[in-house]
C-alpha cells in the first residue's frame, strides 16, 4: 500500500469557496471566492466517502450509521473530525485524467517576478504572456526590506532585533508592510523552478526562470460573475428582493485543485489498523472518475485518484549551523504560547528565527457541528509565505515543524511546508 494517495479536482464548471465573511440574500448582494482553504477540501472528501460508505447524514449513530468499521476512526461523525489526514489543496495542471499531474505552488514571498519588454522587433507578436521575459528578484533574508520590486500584493516583512521584540507581540503581527507596487498579480512556481528554490545553491540576486518555472494566476484561472435569487425552498417561487451576485473561479481546462491524503498519518492519529487504513484506501480510489460536490451552491467537480504525491518532498534534516527555509504551501495557524506569541517564533526551540516575507494574514474558522456555531477566527500566515532560520541543533526538521501545528491543523491541511536551505543573495 502507497503511504499517500493524491487526489485532483477537475471543475466541471465555476467554484465558489465563502470566506469567513457573511452572504445572506436578502442583506448581502455580492459574494466573492477565495481560494479554498483546507478544511473545504478535506470536507469534501469526508462527505464523498461518507456517502459511498452507505452514510446517513440525518442518523445520530457513529458515523452517520455507515456499516464498515473503519468509518468511524477515519472520518469521524458528528462530533469528532476523525483521523483523515490530508495535505493541501495546491493548485495543479494535467492531462485528460489529470494524466501528468504538476503542482503549481504559492510563489514565495521572498521571491519577485517581474515582467519585462520585450526586445525591439518583438513587440506585439503572440500572446501578452509569450511575449514578455521574465526575471525572478530574490531579496535577502539577512535585509528583508531591500527587496527592490515589491509584488502587487501587500508584503510584510520583519528581520528579528531589538525593534520588534516578541515581549511585544500582543496578539498583531510583528513586522511592517510594505507599499504595493504594480505587476502582472498572483504567480505560482512550478516545474524545476521548485527544486531550484528549495536547493538554495543559487545565490544571485537575478535570475532568469527556466520554461515553466513561472505561472501566472490569469494562465490558470479566471473569475467569472454570475447572478442568482433565492427560491422559497417549499414552493420554489422566487423571493422578490432576494437578489444577488457572486464572483465564482472559472479554471481554464486542464488546471484544477490537488490534494494529498497521508494513510500513515491517519494510521496513527486514529489507532487504525493497516485493515481498516486499507479499505478507506481502497474506497477512496474507487471514487476516482466520479463527480463529487465541491465548494458552495452545488457546483460539481470531477475527481480522479492516483496512488504517490504531488509536491515534492523537501529537505527531511539539516546539519547544526545550517540556514533553514520553510516555504508555506498553505494557510499555517501555528500553535500560541505565552502572551499569544507562535511557538515557532520563540527562541531556544532548535531553530532562531531571521526573518520572515509574508502576504496579508488569511482568518481560517469553519463551523463547529457539535457546538451548532461557527468556530472562532484565527489569523495564519498565507501560503507563499517564507520563514528564514538559523538551525542550530541539527536533526529531524520536518519533525521540529510538525511540531509547532495543532494535530488538526495539520490533519486538516494547514500548515504544508517545503524544508530548504537558503544562502545569502549577491
Amino acid at each position: 500500500m502507497s503511504a499517500v494517495s493524491t487526489v485532483f479536482f477537475e471543475p466541471l464548471d465555476v467554484l465558489f469557496f465563502r470566506d469567513h465573511r457573511p452572504f445572506d440574500a436578502g442583506l448581502h448582494s455580492f459574494g466573492r471566492s477565495t481560494f479554498p482553504q483546507p478544511s473545504v477540501i478535506r470536507g469534501a472528501l469526508r462527505t464523498a466517502l461518507f456517502l459511498a460508505s452507505g452514510a446517513r447524514f440525518d442518523s445520530n449513530e457513529p458515523g452517520f450509521g455507515a456499516p464498515e468499521p473503519w468509518v468511524t476512526p477515519v472520518l469521524g461523525g458528528r462530533k469528532c473530525p476523525g483521523s483523515l489526514s490530508v495535505r493541501g489543496p495546491f493548485l495543479a495542471r494535467g492531462g485528460a485524467g489529470g494524466a501528468g499531474l504538476q503542482p503549481l505552488l504559492a510563489m514565495p514571498a521572498d521571491l519577485d517576478v517581474r515582467e519585462l519588454d520585450p526586445p525591439p522587433g518583438r513587440a506585439g507578436g503572440g500572446s501578452p504572456a509569450a511575449a514578455r521575459e521574465r526575471e525572478l528578484v530574490r531579496s535577502n533574508p539577512l535585509d528583508m526590506g531591500a527587496l527592490p520590486a515589491p509584488r502587487p500584493v501587500r508584503l510584510h516583512r520583519w528581520r528579528t532585533g531589538d525593534e520588534a521584540p516578541l515581549a511585544e507581540w500582543g496578539g498583531s503581527l510583528p513586522w511592517s508592510p510594505v507599499a504595493a507596487g504594480k505587476g502582472g498579480g498572483a504567480a505560482y512556481l512550478a516545474g524545476e523552478g521548485i527544486g531550484w528554490y528549495l536547493g538554495g545553491e543559487d545565490e544571485r540576486r537575478t535570475v532568469t526562470p527556466g520554461e515553466g518555472w513561472v505561472v501566472r494566476e490569469g494562465e490558470a484561472l479566471e473569475y467569472e460573475e454570475r447572478i442568482g435569487i433565492q427560491r422559497d425552498a417549499a414552493t420554489l417561487v422566487v423571493q422578490e428582493g432576494m437578489l444577488y451576485a457572486t464572483r465564482c473561479l472559472s479554471f481554464r481546462r486542464g488546471f484544477g485543485l490537488a490534494a494529498e491524503v497521508d494513510w500513515e498519518a491517519t494510521a496513527s492519529a486514529g489507532g487504525v489498523g493497516l485493515e481498516g487504513v486499507e479499505a478507506a484506501r481502497r474506497r477512496l480510489h474507487e471514487l476516482s472518475g466520479s463527480t463529487i460536490s465541491l465548494g458552495g451552491k452545488g457546483h460539481r467537480a470531477r475527481v480522479h485518484v492516483r496512488e504517490g504525491g504531488v509536491v515534492p518532498r523537501g529537505l527531511g534534516a539539516g546539519e547544526a549551523g545550517s540556514r533553514l527555509r520553510a516555504w508555506l504551501l498553505t494557510p499555517t495557524p501555528f500553535k500560541t504560547g505565552e502572551g499569544g506569541v507562535p511557538e515557532v517564533l520563540v527562541p531556544g526551540r532548535g531553530a532562531g528565527l531571521v526573518s520572515i516575507a509574508a502576504g496579508r494574514p488569511v482568518a481560517t474558522g469553519g463551523f463547529d457541528m457539535a457546538g451548532g456555531r461557527p468556530r472562532p477566527l484565527r489569523p495564519a500566515l498565507p501560503a507563499g509565505s517564507v520563514l528564514h532560520f538559523d538551525w542550530t541543533e541539527g536533526g529531524n526538521m520536518e519533525g521540529w515543524w510538525t511540531e509547532a501545528l495543532a494535530s488538526e491543523d495539520r490533519r486538516t491541511g494547514f500548515g504544508v511546508a517545503l524544508m530548504g536551505a537558503w544562502k545569502e543573495s549577491r
